[in-house]
């Protein structure tokens, strides 16, 4: 599997009231389809120039963490934001090791 990190395709798909929206390519690039597409109100929209690439969240997320510092200001992502992202992930894999539904707030 062609893969810049490791061999995975991960995907995300977030359901709401009003659609649907595909996060693809996250890792792996098993498929050649876009980085996002959303479903809305019977309409299919693609969105192929988006920084899919997972070293550049790190690395934007470090330089806004250094420019927080310089400016005096907080930062982007917090510490509470970190956590909640953590306790998402963790309840994400600890659902399917289990095969049951695993809520966030186990993980506070």
């Amino acid at each position: 599997m062609v893969s810049k990190y490791y061999v995975s395709d991960d995907r995300i798909e977030i359901r709401g009231s009003s659609g649907i929206l595909w996060i693809n390519r996250c890792s792996g690039q098993l498929l050649e389809e876009p980085s996002v597409v959303l479903y809305r109100a019977g309409e299919v929209r693609s969105f192929h120039r988006v920084e899919s690439d997972w070293a550049t969240s790190f690395r934007d997320a470090t330089f806004d963490f250094i420019d927080a510092i310089l400016e005096g200001r907080p930062p982007r992502l917090d510490a509470r934001e970190a956590r909640a992202t953590l306790a998402f992930a963790l309840a994400a894999q600890r659902s399917a090791a289990e095969g049951r539904e695993v809520r966030v707030a186990e993980f506070d």
